[in-house]
């Protein structure tokens, strides 16, 4: 931990704080055996934070892991959404109920002519978004959003 936080000083980076549930981590035990933590963060430097001077570190529960998610918004100005006017994909738990699910997310995720690193990662998701969501109202006849 300790060389964790000199190279966090030596970078001069600093966390860009949350909001959400305080803590990133629960070990899932009950009573006083249970133990919170938040031990997942999001740093920047300076110049960053000039840059992107509203961006917003939330905490998402995540039902199926002991790990919350962390969701980083970049923005320049307050009040900037990025992608005006699109409605945000929203993953749904019933889908992995549904015959074709894991079929379908194997051959996004093969099929996929990935660039490399992260941008291959994206690609992939957008790939899986576009596939899964339209399901909501013609699989499960629900409104479901996509990108």
């Amino acid at each position: 931990m300790r060389i964790f936080r000199e190279a966090v000083e030596d970078c001069a980076l600093q966390d860009l704080g949350w909001t959400g549930v305080p803590f990133t981590w629960d070990n899932q035990h009950d009573g006083v055996a249970n133990v919170k933590a938040r031990i997942d963060r999001a740093f920047a430097n300076e110049q960053f934070r000039q840059m992107f001077g509203f961006t917003n570190v939330r905490h998402i529960c995540a039902a199926e892991s002991d790990h919350c998610f962390i969701k980083v918004e970049f923005r320049k100005q307050q009040g900037d959404q990025g992608g005006r006017g699109t409605k945000p994909f929203r993953y749904e738990n019933v889908w992995r109920t549904h015959v074709e699910y894991e079929r379908v997310v194997a051959e996004c995720w093969r099929n996929q002519q990935r660039a490399p690193g992260l941008h291959g990662v994206i690609e992939s998701l957008g790939a899986l978004q576009q596939r899964l969501g339209p399901w909501g109202k013609k699989e499960f006849g629900c409104l479901s959003r996509t990108v």
